[in-house]
């Protein structure tokens, strides 16, 4: 298989959508590895079976429709078609909306918030760098990293987190990554 769009995954009748990504190839060019990203769906308690096609005569179907992500003044508006949210400049989920209903209080975004063993309360650093790394078909993916430190000002805390959104999915993950930067005392 030379080319990565000559592969598709397969459900127990149709073709399934699916985010198909070139993750390695041989030394004489041919693919070794695709990586496909799907949206699963099993009955409770059953299991359903998917199938990898590849060859020259295979063609993936067009990517599906339904994920916006538009970066704005106030952030990344994401539209998932369940839900619609705002991911702030402070890289603070700020709006989350499923149909009209508003599921944030506007003065309550979801925010990072650490502190020391002993209580005491870190604080954000005012630098924070807010990227799209993922803007569809079927998942989105927000990436923010900022700092947080002790009153003197000192960063103490790298956090890497990513808010991701689904496709047609009320589902929203956020995954944190803490890295300790200051040294150890």
């Amino acid at each position: 298989l030379s080319d990565p769009a000559c592969g598709r995954l397969m459900g127990p009748e149709v073709e399934v959508p699916a985010k198909v990504t070139l993750a390695a190839r041989w030394p004489d060019g041919s693919v070794k590895w695709l990586l496909a990203r799907v949206q699963a769906d099993a009955p409770a308690n059953g299991e359903t079976a998917y199938r990898l096609e590849f060859g020259p005569a295979v063609t993936r179907k067009p990517a599906p429709t339904g994920l916006t992500v538009q970066e704005t003044s106030e952030g990344v508006r994401i539209d998932t078609g369940a839900l619609r949210l705002l991911v702030d400049r402070r890289g603070n989920l700020s709006q989350l909306q499923a149909g009209t209903r508003k599921l944030l209080r506007g003065d309550a975004p979801c925010r990072t918030v650490a502190s020391l063993p002993d209580g005491t309360p870190l604080h954000a650093a005012k630098q924070v760098d807010v990227s799209v790394e993922e803007s569809g078909p079927l998942r989105a993916v927000v990436k923010a990293v900022s700092y947080l430190g002790d009153a003197q000002g000192t960063n103490l805390l790298r956090i890497e987190k990513r808010i991701e959104a689904y496709r047609q999915r009320a589902i929203v993950r956020i995954e944190h990554t803490t890295v300790i930067v200051a040294p150890q005392k």
